[in-house]
């Protein structure tokens, strides 16, 4: 398994570094894979998942997306974070909600109390 990691981790950074830079967006980009990648040799899935949030929370200038920031906490392995953004979701009338019964990212929050009180008080029908 983890000679196949490396030979994707070689893979990702041989394309990163051939793909031509087109302007600064693309060179914004670049830094980014190439950040992803450096994070995910260093700490794993964890890190890379980490890295991945930073990133989106530049990006959104504090106006994050809830539901996704829920899921990657989740990835993260950091639960009362995950559940606590969901709370969030769940307060904002998130229209992902819908999928939490069956998202797999969540998988691993759905037997919490607080999963089970936002499916109740969504009023989803028993499965």
């Amino acid at each position: 398994m983890f000679e196949r990691t490396r030979a994707a981790v070689s893979r990702l950074r041989w394309v990163i570094q051939r793909r031509p830079v087109v302007d600064d967006l693309d060179a914004e980009l670049q830094a980014h894979a190439e950040l992803l990648v450096e994070r995910y040799v260093a700490s794993g899935m964890r890190g890379f998942w980490r890295s991945w949030l930073d990133m989106d929370l530049r990006q959104t200038e504090g106006a994050p997306d809830p539901f996704r920031l829920a899921k990657l906490w989740t990835l993260i392995g950091d639960t009362t974070r995950a559940l606590d953004w969901l709370d969030r979701a769940y307060a904002e009338r998130h229209p992902a909600l819908v999928y939490l019964r069956y998202d797999p990212t969540l998988e691993s929050l759905r037997a919490h109390p607080r999963v089970a009180r936002i499916l109740s008080e969504m009023k989803f029908p028993a499965r």
